[in-house]
Order: structure tokens, then C-alpha cells, then sequence
């Protein structure tokens, strides 16, 4: 099996191979990000809104309270389940303020890595397409949504490279960036394919949960709110498998 489907095949299974325990451990973050969702309206989620500008601040706080929080209990109980064993996982569900505090100093420095790795790209994109719009602006504007992808894509590719340091922070132990990077490394093309695959899935899905607005506000906001819970259970099961394989020395299959 190759290295990208095997990651994949782990993932999905740990995700799928008891799906109500699954429901059961994310469930409390799940509530906080579909209140955030449900608190900050359609603009939140880039569908259609009467004036999105005129959002008081405090509704924009609240959503970004509600939102972080969720995805930080959704996160920190996944990676527990996934990577505890035996009497351990009596403790998933009770994580402590320090593990929480412990995961959002990693969440933000894996941030802060991935600003400075976006900055030569956003340069590399606004000079192409500056060049290219002189010529034809339909040229400048496809030019740029291409390097756009592609720039994404890797940022993707590094975020997951760097970021065995978040399941490290969920379990309470330490682990640098640099160690991370290092550790990926005889994977770096699997999970470059598993990026790929992840964003493809995405950009259907999107557009299918986008889609429902043709049929109702409130079944496309839904919609919505599966999807940004697929994408933040599928990334954090992928990186769980990663860690598990490349720093615990679990088997992929």
C-alpha cells in the first residue's frame, strides 16, 4: 500500500472505526464551533449577507471564542483517544488547562512559522500578477488563483511537517518544530500526496455544502458546519497517525 493511501486508510479508520465514540469525544468542541458558526450568521461562513460589515465587534469576539475553543476540545480529545491506550483514555475526556494552554502556544507558533513561510509567496504572487496585468486582466487574474493553489498546497505540506508537535502538546509531552520537520522527512512526498488529496476533497465539498444555498440558508449554514468539523477531525486524525507512526513507531496498516 503506498505511503499517502496508508496515512489516509489510518486516518479515516480511526475516524470510522467506531463512529459514535467518535461523536461522543468531539462532541463538546463540535457544540462550541456550531454555536460560533450559528452566532456569527452566513458572513462567517462566505455565503451571502445583508451587510457583513456592519457585524457589531462583540459578535466577531464571541464567534472567535467559541470557534477556538471548540477546535481546541476537539483537537486536544481526538489526538488522546487516538494516541492513549488502556487506562490512560479515562483521562481523554478531562484534559487539563495546561495541556489546553500548552496546545495553543504550539497552535500559535506553528501560525507564526507558517506567516513567514506565506510572506515570499504572497510577494511571488502580487509581482506575476502585476506583471501579467498590463497584458490582459482575465490573464493576471487565472496567473494568480494558480499560484494562489499552489502556494496553498505547500503551506498545507509544511503545516503538516511541522505540526507533530500539537499531538505532542495533547499527550503533554514536549516536541520542537525543527524535530518535527526532521522526523517527516522520509514521508515528505506521502504527505505532500495526502495534501493534495485532502484539498481536492475539500474544494468538492465546499462547493456541494456552498451549493445547498440554492435550497435553503439555514441547510447550507448546516452544511457548512460538517464541513469545517470534517476538515478539523480529518487534519487532526492525520496528524495523530503521523505521530503515532513516526515518533511512537505505530504501523500504518
Amino acid at each position: 500500500m503506498k505511503t499517502d493511501i496508508a496515512i489516509l486508510h489510518r486516518s479515516f479508520g480511526l475516524i470510522l472505526a467506531d463512529p459514535l465514540q467518535t461523536l461522543k469525544v468531539t462532541a463538546p468542541g463540535a457544540a462550541l464551533v456550531a454555536a460560533s458558526t450559528v452566532v456569527g450568521g452566513p458572513e462567517m461562513l462566505g455565503l451571502p449577507s445583508s451587510d457583513p460589515a456592519q457585524t457589531p465587534l462583540s459578535t466577531l469576539l464571541v464567534v472567535l471564542m467559541l470557534g477556538l475553543m471548540g477546535m481546541l476540545l476537539i483537537a486536544v480529545c481526538w489526538h488522546r483517544y487516538a494516541l492513549l491506550e488502556g487506562a490512560a483514555r479515562a483521562a481523554v475526556m478531562r484534559p487539563g488547562t495546561g495541556v489546553l494552554i500548552g496546545y495553543f502556544i504550539r497552535l500559535l507558533i506553528v501560525g507564526l512559522v507558517l506567516f513567514a513561510a506565506a510572506l515570499p509567496g504572497g510577494i511571488l504572487i502580487g509581482v506575476v500578477s502585476a506583471l501579467f496585468s498590463a497584458g490582459s486582466l482575465s490573464a493576471s487574474f487565472g496567473i494568480g488563483v494558480v499560484l494562489g493553489i499552489a502556494v496553498g498546497v505547500i503551506l498545507s505540506w509544511v503545516a503538516l511537517r511541522i505540526s507533530l508537535t500539537l499531538p505532542a502538546a495533547a499527550l503533554g509531552r514536549s516536541l520542537k518544530t525543527s524535530e518535527s520537520w526532521r522526523a517527516t522527512a522520509p514521508l515528505s512526498g506521502g504527505i505532500f500526496r495526502v495534501v493534495v488529496i485532502l484539498a481536492v476533497m475539500q474544494v468538492v465539498l465546499a462547493g456541494i455544502a456552498t451549493g445547498l444555498i440554492g435550497i435553503s440558508l439555514g441547510l447550507a449554514i448546516f452544511g457548512q458546519i460538517l464541513l469545517t468539523y470534517f476538515q478539523i477531525v480529518v487534519s487532526i486524525s492525520v496528524l495523530s497517525t503521523l505521530y503515532g507512526h513516526l515518533i511512537e513507531g505505530r504501523a500504518l496498516t
